[in-house]
């Protein structure tokens, strides 16, 4: 009964183990030599034959207990399996999930960028057509001013009456060398225009010298000419009947024009303490100026 008892012990202690099948032998067999410990000082005791039935059914218990523990391995391997296949399945699923959002995205990036290029090629074009436009604006501007200028040139009733005032230079034409008062640019023009004349146009350097010459012999002052960029782009330079001064011409002093650009309108002067060339400078500068009489009234009286 002893052998009994301890045989359904070790088979209790098998059927509720964790699944832990390399710790439950060792426990099994230590029970087991317990149990053959005690079948055999049992046997000291007993007859033979109680002693060969009760090795036989330890022998029968053992064998249950490995079978036992095979089929709980197996069983907790299968159900192990079967979710490890389940968990792979689901993870698979949102990989796939995930790449199909992910070509999503891209296809919509693309589709932006496309989008974006097409704008900004659009604005461009646009843009170059509207600066296209404004420069012809500008140029068909400069050419009504010019011809304008010109046939007001030729109408002698546009000369001032009393030229006795007017300085007759070695080039043939006349000046009014102002040099009271400095006075902005602008106000040097409108100054020059009522008295029917026009700021200074030394085109040449012939010109510019002999204007330059004079201004020199008066006082060592700047004096503003007509030159400006004030109704044109930064640094396209015109004189006042439009004809234009390049940047590259000859008739600038080194490193001019300056101040211009950025917001700034630049005007054209000289510097009668210095050599015979064109500066630039802000048009709201306060300088002396030189008014011209037109050419269609040389041959007023």
């Amino acid at each position: 009964m002893i052998v009994l008892g301890l045989l359904l012990l070790c088979l209790s202690s098998q059927a509720n183990a964790e699944v832990f099948p390399d710790d439950d032998d060792d426990s099994c067999h230590i029970q087991v030599k317990i149990i053959k410990d005690m079948v055999s000082k049992c046997g000291e005791r007993s007859s033979s034959s109680e002693a060969n039935f009760s090795a036989k059914t330890l022998e029968f218990v053992l064998k249950a207990v490995r079978e036992s523990n095979g089929n709980e391995i197996q069983k907790f391997h299968s159900e192990l399996k079967k979710e490890l296949q389940e968990n792979i399945g689901t993870i698979s699923k949102m990989i796939d999930e995930f790449r199909s959002e992910m070509r999503l995205l891209a296809n919509t990036v693309s589709e932006v960028n496309a989008k974006q290029i097409r704008v900004e090629r659009e604005v461009s074009s646009k843009v170059s057509d509207i600066s296209m436009n404004l420069e012809a604006t500008r140029r068909d501007l400069n050419d009504l001013k010019s011809s304008s200028i010109r046939n007001s040139e030729k109408d002698t009733s546009h000369c001032p009456s009393d030229v006795s005032n007017l300085t007759v230079l070695p080039n043939g034409k006349k000046y009014l060398f102002s040099n009271e008062t400095r006075v902005t640019w602008y106000e040097a023009k409108v100054l020059c225009e009522m008295q029917k004349l026009h700021l200074a146009s030394p085109k040449t350097q012939q010109d510019l010298t002999t204007v330059h010459r004079k201004a020199r012999e008066l006082t060592f002052v700047p004096w503003w000419l007509s030159a400006s960029d004030a109704r044109s782009n930064p640094g396209q330079f015109f004189w006042h009947d439009g004809t234009s001064l390049s940047t590259n011409s000859l008739l600038w002093s080194e490193g001019e024009p300056s101040d211009y650009g950025q917001g700034n309108e630049a005007c054209v002067w000289i510097r009668s303490n210095a050599s015979d060339k064109l500066e630039g400078s802000k048009c709201s500068s306060y300088y002396h100026y030189i008014c011209e009489l037109p050419a269609a009234c040389m041959s007023h009286k």
